[in-house]
């Protein structure tokens, strides 16, 4: 079905980004999280990484677009510069620019 091809989409990817690494967590959060077959489509398809819900984070899972807004202005706001490493000589820049009113 076009759930289970979804999240062996999904899966493939995590595999990919997490060869190697032991301990590996997936948090779920978003309509993912409201689909209980594609939950457990992922679940399954990952029998040694632990796969849960954001909410055992501390954060609601329909809100995770606000949090990663919010850290992106923590990150500008203490300086922090990141670069994409995969691209070969990018440049370290703040993730964001703050406006102030005049």
């Amino acid at each position: 079905t076009l759930n289970r091809f979804a999240a062996l989409a999904m899966v493939n990817g995590i595999r990919k980004q997490s060869e190697g690494l032991s301990d590996v967590a997936v948090y779920i959060s978003g309509g993912g999280l409201h689909n209980p077959l594609l939950f457990d489509h992922i679940k399954r398809s990952l029998p040694t990484c632990k796969v849960e819900s954001f909410a055992t984070l501390g954060i609601n899972p329909d809100a995770k677009e606000a949090v990663l807004f919010a850290l992106l202005a923590n990150e500008t706001l203490v300086g922090n510069k990141s670069n994409v490493a995969q691209i070969k000589d990018s440049p370290a820049v703040c993730m964001g620019k703050i406006s102030l009113p005049e």
